[in-house]
Parts: C-alpha cells; structure tokens; sequence
C-alpha cells in the first residue's frame, strides 16, 4: 500500500540534509522521540542499519532501519521495521530553487493492520512529522530554536 507525502522547506537542500542526516537533531523534530542507536555500518551508507525508539500515545514503538539506497544530495531509500510493519520509504530532496526544497515521501506499507486502519492515518501522521522538521529546520537557520 503505497502513500506519497510531500512538503516544501524554506531552505536550500543542502542546509535541510545537514539537519536531517544529524541523529542528535530528532530531539528537536521526531514527535515522541526517546532514542536513536546506531546498530551497524557507517552512517548513511547503504547497508547501514540504526533503531529509534519513540512514544506515540502510551505506546512504545521501537523501529529499525536499514538504508537501502544513497543517492544523495537527491535520495534515500529506507527500509523499516517495527511490530508487523514493513515500510520501504523513499526521501527524495528536490531543489526547486535558491532557497527551496522539495521533500518527497514515498512509503510503501507491507501489513495486514494497515489494511484494516487505512491508510489516511498514516499519511496524515507523515505529513505531522515532516512539517514538525520543517519548523525546526527553518528556525534553526533564523537562529530561534
């Protein structure tokens, strides 16, 4: 089942992937983040595989992550992992101008539980997130974070 999600960030592409790939910037964008451990690999590189743990409602959520492909500045593919959920996402970062960028989530959900809540839910909880990074990336460039 597959749901795309996109968003423009007021930034240049550059700026918004060195605050993206920084594990220690998810405290201050990723909702309900409780940890971030890397497992193995070098960072970024296909085949490098971290777990972050994080709270949505009382529950406790531990995902883990492998990267399936690098072809930055433009794309990363995920491949993710967490209690009967399979989810292949692409980040695909457009520059679409000076000081713009296009975020792109393509995410393809692999579980009989999804069938049953739909997928609304999960794009709107994307979307929740991605805008959560883009208020953080932005205002840390105006320096008010």
């Amino acid at each position: 089942m597959k749901v795309q999600v996109d968003l423009d960030i007021d930034l240049p592409r550059d700026q918004v992937l060195e605050l993206y790939l920084n594990p220690d910037n998810l405290k201050n964008w990723f909702i309900g983040f409780r940890e971030f451990n890397h497992l193995s690999g070098r960072p970024c590189a296909i085949g490098s595989r971290f777990e972050v743990k994080f709270r949505v409602g009382n529950m406790n959520i531990s995902v883990e992550e492998k990267i399936t492909r690098n072809d930055l500045p433009e794309e990363i593919w995920y491949e993710e992992h967490t209690e009967g959920i399979t989810n292949l996402q692409k980040n695909l970062f457009i520059d679409v101008g000076e000081n713009t960028t296009k975020w792109v989530i393509i995410s393809n959900y692999e579980s009989d539980y999804i069938k049953h809540i739909g997928l609304s839910a999960f794009k709107k909880k994307t979307l929740k997130f991605m805008n959560s990074f883009k208020r953080f990336a932005e205002s840390q460039v105006l320096g008010t974070v």
